[in-house]
């Protein structure tokens, strides 16, 4: 379903048509584990975020919990949370106005859920996400929608 509604897969049925002033960032299930390389996690969040300030990218890190020799750690010795942290933290520092994620839960830890939980929760655009976690969901959610039997339905 993410992937049609990103452009990625025709739908089964209908269309997908996105405002002309949408910015997407999709986060996958895999994304972190694309982030394995040399680079540092600064390095790494200046490349993908180049607009941004010295004191912005060390703002966006510390609210994703790296600081002082965090920032020098080379990517591919991160664990899997921390490199789902940095995906994260490259995610919100584009500023989409929409976001979609696939699981954005796997790999954390509780204090990792916490975090990324509490930035959803303050995020001014639209999110979608498909997760299995139900605390999360509800922690963060205004609206789930459950497929199931091929349908469409509102829990809550």
């Amino acid at each position: 379903m993410l992937k049609s509604v990103i452009g990625d897969l025709q739908p089964l049925k209908g269309q997908v048509r996105q405002g002309t002033n949408v910015c997407t960032e999709f986060y996958t299930q895999s994304a972190a584990e694309a982030i394995r390389s040399s680079a540092t996690v600064l390095e790494t969040l200046e490349r993908e975020n180049p607009v941004l300030t010295n004191q912005e990218q060390r703002a966006l890190m510390g609210a994703f919990l790296f600081k002082g020799n965090d920032l020098l750690k080379k990517t591919n010795v991160l664990s899997g949370g921390e490199r789902a942290r940095l995906v994260f933290a490259c995610l919100f520092g584009r500023l989409p106005n929409f976001i979609l994620m696939d699981e954005p839960t796997n790999h954390l830890d509780m204090m990792s859920k916490d975090i990324l939980a509490e930035m959803l929760r303050t995020y001014p655009g639209t999110l979608l996400f498909v997760s299995h976690d139900r605390d999360f969901l509800e922690s963060v959610a205004d609206d789930i929608y459950e497929v199931k039997d091929s349908k469409l339905a509102r829990v809550i």
